[in-house]
Formats: C-alpha cells, structure tokens, sequence
C-alpha cells in the first residue's frame, strides 16, 4: 500500500504522509521476520529521504513544491528510523528542530509552527535512557521543552540524573535549564 503512494506520489499530500508513517508506527518491529524487517527499514528510510528532499526545495521555481517539515513529522520520523536502527540519522533529524537557520528565512525547511508529537518524543527518550546516553536524552528534553512546563520536565530531568552518569557540570547544566522555563 505504502509502495503504491509512493509511486503515485501521495507523499506530497500532507493527510496521506500522516496516514503512511501511522500505519508505520502501528507496526510491531519485533514481530517481523528478517526479511521483513529489512524492508521495513528501507522503506522508512526511502520515506524519510524523500521527505526531506521535498522540504529542500528551496529555490524560487521549485517552492511550489516544497513541503517543509512540522515538528510532528520530524519527531515521527525520527521514532521510525530509531525503531530500525538508524539512531544517529534520527538525532540528525531531531536537530534540526533545535537549529534556527532551518526554520527562519527564505531558505526554511522546518516549520516554526506545530509541536513534537509527545508519544513519539518519549519513546525515543526511552531509548536514550536505555543507552544511557546523556546527550541523546538531554537533546529530546530540549526538544521536549518548547512544549511541556516545567513541572513535567522535571521527573524526565530527574531520570537523567538517576540513569546517566552525569558530571556535576553536566547536573547543574540540566537543572539550570529546567528551572529557567516557565511555569
């Protein structure tokens, strides 16, 4: 089904992009064979590529057909391509949200507009914890942060603190952070 909007070109319709990475996020990674788990992967990293050329087209006669990511795509992609594997492209794409010269401008490819979808966020979150990779889990409560109030990330900062092992200027930097946003 995927590979036929593909063809058709169904990615540029915004309604049926979100339709394609919920039905790929419904899929259950563990429970696919080998095989299957392999095609999975390429086909979120065909879909991924070519949302993300789409959102290049930057220059005047191609603007038409620019479509720039929201903040929900890119953290959905971003969960896709950390379910395959693809960790480092995941953070990859996760900062560009972080970065202001992909969102303003004329040769923006991110929308400033819209949020992270939160599920996805966490999970990836999760995984970082998991890892326990400071960095990785910092970047998704950054992200995280344009969002939630303090008061929820606080327990997320606090996980940091439990799992990672963090410098005491690594701590204070953390905690800095979240005191400084708003109520």
């Amino acid at each position: 089904l995927i590979e036929d909007g593909i063809c058709a070109r169904q990615m540029v319709d915004f309604r049926v992009a979100q339709t394609f990475r919920n039905l790929l996020m419904d899929v259950q990674y563990q429970a696919l064979s080998v095989e299957h788990r392999e095609q999975y992967a390429n086909l979120i990293r065909r879909m991924v590529d070519i949302w993300i050329e789409l959102s290049g087209f930057t220059e005047e006669r191609q603007k038409r057909m620019q479509l720039k990511l929201s903040p929900s795509v890119i953290s959905e992609c971003a969960l896709l391509l950390n379910r395959v594997g693809e960790t480092q492209r995941a953070y990859e794409i996760l900062e560009m949200l972080l970065d202001p010269e992909k969102s303003e401008g004329e040769e923006a490819t991110v929308l400033n507009t819209g949020y992270v979808r939160h599920a996805a966020m966490l999970e990836i979150f999760e995984d970082a914890l998991r890892e326990r990779d400071p960095y990785k889990a910092a970047t998704c409560v950054e992200i995280m942060s344009n969002s939630l109030p303090r008061s929820k990330l606080e327990p997320l900062v606090q996980r940091i603190q439990d799992r990672c092992k963090l410098t005491e200027h690594q701590n204070r930097m953390l905690t800095g952070f979240v005191r400084l946003r708003p109520q």
